[in-house]
């Protein structure tokens, strides 16, 4: 009895760190400076994760081990590999689809980077 209270007691935590970091990343995708959209992708990318980890943490420790488990798994890694990739393609399309993009303090353009040859230096 005293188990299943104990259960209960971490399926209850880590359900609330789910919630605590999908709310802190709806915030924070919301307070964040709305000129581009690449000031609220750290916000979006960083939360989803953790709450999605934090969720299956708190369903592995609900139902215990099984083949459900490893679904749940199978799901989260394919989350976890495409939750970037998408948060970087948005972040690309905004940076070239928008004019005004390259002229705030906050991005530098690449080609800033490239060595000057007539300078001499590197």
């Amino acid at each position: 009895m005293i188990l299943a209270w104990i259960r209960f007691g971490f399926t209850a935590l880590f359900f609330g760190a789910s919630v605590f970091f999908f709310l802190t990343a709806a915030l924070g995708v919301n307070k964040r400076n709305s000129a581009f959209v690449l000031n609220r992708m750290h916000s979006a990318g960083i939360g989803d994760t953790l709450g999605l980890l934090f969720a299956l943490c708190g369903v592995a420790t609900a139902t215990g081990l099984g083949w459900h488990l490893l679904k749940l798994l199978l799901l989260v890694a394919f989350m976890w590999i495409t939750s970037p990739v998408s948060t970087h393609l948005l972040a690309e399309t905004e940076l070239f689809t928008t004019s005004h993009a390259l002229e705030t303090e906050d991005l530098v353009d690449p080609r800033d980077r490239l060595p000057d040859p007539a300078s001499g230096r590197e």
